[in-house]
């Protein structure tokens, strides 16, 4: 065995030892003089709500189903009130949501496949650039015979 392989096994075993060190409950407690951990680190972007975003959040719900009731018992109280009217009325409101939806998503795909071509056309001209560095870094390192 080289010494190298012989670093590497002694490293191996010395972190396996470790490892079954601090898996022992006792061992971490007399060692850190606290319960182990049963949970893994937070991510770094990872921001726990306090209170203030609790009551920002509730309110927020309960304003919201507040808003969305009152607006149904409006239409509710518009359909009882004007009958023909109202079901004309919701059906254009209806059709004004489909068509605007419809034109958003057509529009959105439009600047989509336009940002995909011009990163397509982009990403070519780096490959070619870097065939073209590799060619000659090739060329001025190749042995003249």
């Amino acid at each position: 065995m080289n010494p190298t392989q012989a670093g590497a096994t002694e490293e191996a075993e010395f972190l396996q030892d470790i490892e079954l060190q601090l898996n022992n409950q006792a061992f971490y407690e007399r060692r850190y003089n606290t319960h182990r951990p049963k949970f893994k680190g937070r991510p770094a972007d990872y921001y726990p709500n306090t209170w203030g975003n609790v009551i920002l959040i509730w309110t927020l719900i309960i304003s919201n189903y507040v808003l969305w009731f009152g607006l149904f018992a409006g239409f509710v109280a518009f359909l009882i009130y004007c009958g023909e009217a109202a079901v004309w009325t919701y059906f254009g409101v209806w059709v004004f949501y489909v068509t605007f939806i419809l034109l958003i998503v057509y529009r959105g795909s439009k600047v989509r496949a336009k940002t995909e071509k011009r990163m397509i056309e982009e990403k070519v001209k780096q490959q070619k650039a870097e065939q073209e560095k590799h060619a000659q870094a090739a060329a001025t390192t190749a042995p003249a015979n």
